[in-house]
């Protein structure tokens, strides 16, 4: 049976093992956990998680505000690499760029999600197995990406988008 002890400025369970988790309290009122969980959690996470994840994850993900592209000049159409949630929410067609992920954005998962009912186009450059995305004209449609390299860009999901070569 763990118990609970007080430290500092939060607590400290200690689990019969000997592994230690401590909670502490920021000075937003949020709680602060670090050390190993091995357990299972059931609960809502908001906030950052750090670290791996090993067994099963299940419930909804949330990307975070997303970041909208629209406007008629070029520089609006371009999508940012480190971007992880872009909404296309021009009200016409859009012709977007996405540049090759880079070095420092290698892992990292991208949605790009269609916010207006228009058939975007987005030019990708280091697209495993095309460089174009053609969305069809309806809110919600959708790409994952995942920068495998930093010259490469996956394509994990298409939903109401197709991926082909120029």
């Amino acid at each position: 049976m763990p118990e609970i002890q007080v430290i500092d400025d939060g607590y400290q369970l200690v689990a019969p093992a000997g592994k230690n988790i401590t909670l502490q309290t920021s000075g937003t009122g949020k709680v602060i956990v670090t050390g190993d969980v091995d357990a299972e959690l059931q609960a809502d996470i908001t906030g950052d998680v750090t670290g791996n994840v090993a067994g099963n994850l299940t419930g909804y993900q949330t990307f975070g505000t997303a970041t909208p592209r629209t406007g008629a000049d070029a520089p609006n159409l371009v999508i940012d690499p480190a971007s992880r949630y872009v909404s296309l929410t021009k009200g016409s067609a859009g012709a977007y760029t996405l540049a090759a992920p880079g070095a420092e954005n290698v892992g990292n998962r991208m949605v790009i999600i269609a916010g207006s009912a228009f058939a975007h186009v987005v030019t990708v450059t280091g697209g495993a197995g095309g460089d174009t995305l053609t969305f069809t004209a309806a809110i919600g449609a959708a790409v994952e990406l995942l920068a495998v390299s930093a010259t490469v860009w996956g394509f994990i999901g298409l939903g109401g988008a197709v991926l082909s070569t120029a």
